[in-house]
């Protein structure tokens, strides 16, 4: 999959990790954790655009291990930033403590998706 990126490519990283269970947990009762896998895909990038999409998470339409088919009509929020790659990139060296890549990348997506992760529920558009 990697050689198929290029400059030309857009790069969606959705920061949750792990699918969460009904109560906003993963199937351990850990809280959710940004993978490290996105450091492999923008390591070699130079160049190009990645668009980091924060949601409420999407358990609240198909609960993991509890339903077979997606609920219908549920609202999904999301949060949307898109940005250059090599700016990213550089931003996230520049901040790092130890200039581990990986982790700093990983300790960056886990702060955005902690502050800009909208919440799941709008108790003024509840419809139920």
């Amino acid at each position: 999959m990697l050689n198929k990126i290029d400059d030309q490519s857009i790069v969606i990283i959705l920061p949750e990790g792990r699918m969460k269970r009904a109560g906003g947990l993963d199937a351990s009762g850990r809280p959710m954790t940004v993978r490290g896998g996105i450091a492999d895909i923008l390591e070699p990038l130079e160049s190009g655009r990645i668009l980091i999409v924060c949601s409420g998470g999407l358990h609240h339409i198909q609960v993991p291990g509890q339903s077979r088919w997606p609920k219908l009509f549920k609202t999904v929020r999301a949060r949307l930033e898109i940005m250059e790659i090599d700016t990213y990139k550089a931003g996230v060296i520049a901040a790092s403590e130890d200039g581990d890549f990986r982790r700093a990348i990983i300790k960056d997506l886990t702060a955005r998706r902690d502050l800009q992760c909208p919440a799941l529920e709008d108790p003024s558009l509840k419809a139920d």
